[in-house]
C-alpha cells in the first residue's frame, strides 16, 4: 500500500515521474495504481533470460505515475 510518507520521499528526491510494476493478475495492486492516478503503459512479457522471469509470472504491468 502507498502511504503519504512514500509520496514525500518521492517528492523530496525531486522525482516527478515513477514507473510502477505489478503482476497482471494482482488486481489489488492494479487498483491502487489506478486510484493514485497512475496510467497503464503496457503489459510486457518478461524475457526468459531475465532474473525477473518466472513461469508462474511471465508478464508485468507497467504503470507511469506523474506526481504533481
Amino acid at each position: 500500500m502507498l502511504h503519504n510518507t512514500d509520496v514525500d520521499v518521492i517528492k523530496d528526491n525531486l522525482l516527478n515521474k515513477v514507473i510502477i510494476t505489478c503482476n497482471p493478475d494482482n488486481f489489488a495492486s492494479r487498483s491502487i495504481c489506478e486510484s493514485i492516478g497512475a496510467k497503464l503503459i503496457e503489459i510486457i512479457d518478461i524475457p526468459t533470460s531475465s532474473e525477473a522471469y518466472s513461469k508462474i509470472e511471465p508478464q508485468k504491468c507497467r504503470y507511469e505515475w506523474i506526481i504533481d
